[in-house]
């Protein structure tokens, strides 16, 4: 397999991190980038946080109706605000997915696939069955791993793709 650097200027990046970092460290023009939960670049976008996590109703979560002479105001006022923001940035994922249809369609011809820096745990899944789902069912995967390769690996086998056209190494042997 061919070094990710080489490809550099030709390759198309599904960016899961926030930041700036393929940009500005390695000189990747941002047209190349899909960052699919937002960029903390852009001050005008809303980033997308949250793990698979389901919003439930719970009609009195700080005991405001239960016990309201124990209720403090600023604690019950506060967490609302915080329960406003998580549901306003809840990773709904299939609709992210959708919304970046011409990314994933973009990835037709890709027979390489560099996972760098990513655990590969389920609640990402979804984005990788998309990529799989858009790229040559022959395509050939490098993933990289801290510490014990258990866990990608696992990952990996989750997804069902094929273990001779997987490789993994760390992210300085990239």
């Amino acid at each position: 397999m061919s070094s990710w650097n080489s490809y550099r200027r030709s390759a198309i990046f599904l960016n899961f991190n926030y930041t700036s970092s393929l940009q500005q460290l390695y000189g990747v023009p941002d047209s190349q980038v899909l960052h699919i939960h937002g960029s903390a670049a852009n001050p005008t976008e809303t980033l997308i946080l949250g793990h698979g996590w389901e919003p439930e109703a719970n009609l009195d979560p700080y005991r405001i109706y239960a016990d309201p002479e124990d209720a403090d105001m600023r604690v019950v006022e506060g967490q609302g605000l915080i329960d406003d923001y998580f549901k306003e940035t809840f990773k709904p994922t299939e609709a992210v997915i959708e919304t970046n249809a011409p990314f994933f369609a973009r990835l037709s011809g890709v027979t390489e696939i560099f996972v760098m820096g990513h655990s590969v745990s389920s609640v990402d899944h979804p984005y990788f069955y998309e990529v799989m789902r858009n790229v040559t069912s022959l395509a050939r995967w490098k993933v990289s791993y801290h510490g014990n390769v258990a866990g990608v690996l696992s990952g990996m086998t989750a997804l069902g793709i094929p273990s001779e056209q997987t490789e993994f190494a760390t992210l300085r042997e990239f």
